[in-house]
């Protein structure tokens, strides 16, 4: 916080950017007061750039509640033969709780093209929230369609207000052998607290997914 202001929570604007159509990456730059100077971003061509600009927009003012001069964004579209063959994404299917003897059980469906993987967590200790669970469900579901070489490990699920939207982060590690990677993941509640949390680390995956498929 510098004079009162708060500064932007920069992986949280990133992800929701993200999420615009056609977006394939995205980076905000702060000044030395904290504030959005630049906003540098990475498209596909399906889109027009100008389109693709109000879009990133719009979603900072409606769910960010911040808003952003046009000019500060930075768009680079790649040529269609520069991007790779689009890799299907895992889609959530189902979440099922069951009661347990002490704490349910969360069972997480997921799919991709044809294929179903289910994944569950039984919490062993009080300790483990319901957010937890679910987001280790979906990560065992996960583990069944990765390379071996890969691991991968909640470090943190949480969720705050943005604008006037309740949003799930989740923070997840990739391993492989010496390589520690962060991936972040973010999802807008609407309905279920539990889909919200599935979706957040899902998202978090699905930027790396080629690679996790062993089509990199």
């Amino acid at each position: 916080m510098t004079n009162g202001i708060v500064a932007p929570d920069v992986p949280t604007l990133e992800a929701l950017i993200a999420q615009v159509r056609g977006v394939i990456a995205a980076r905000v730059v702060l000044d030395i007061h904290h504030q959005i100077d630049e906003i540098h971003v990475v498209g596909s061509p399906e889109r027009s750039a100008k389109q693709t600009v109000r879009d990133i927009e719009s979603a900072l003012f409606v769910q960010g509640r911040i808003r952003v001069n046009h000019k500060k964004i930075s768009l680079v579209q790649l040529l269609e033969q520069t991007i790779r063959p689009t890799i299907e994404r895992v889609r959530l299917i189902t979440i099922v709780e069951t009661a347990g003897p002490q704490w349910p059980t969360h069972t997480v469906t997921l799919a991709i093209g044809d294929r179903q993987v289910r994944g569950e967590y039984t919490p062993s200790t009080a300790d483990i929230t319901p957010d937890q669970s679910v987001a280790l469900a979906t990560l065992n579901a996960l583990s069944q369609m990765i390379v071996l070489s890969n691991r991968l490990e909640l470090e943190h699920i949480q969720h705050q207000q943005l604008g006037q939207n309740e949003i799930c982060l989740a923070l997840i590690t990739r391993i492989e052998d010496d390589l520690v990677e962060n991936m972040l993941g973010v999802s807008i509640v609407r309905k279920e607290r539990s889909t919200a949390v599935a979706r957040a680390v899902l998202d978090a995956v699905n930027r790396r997914l080629p690679y996790l498929l062993g089509h990199a």
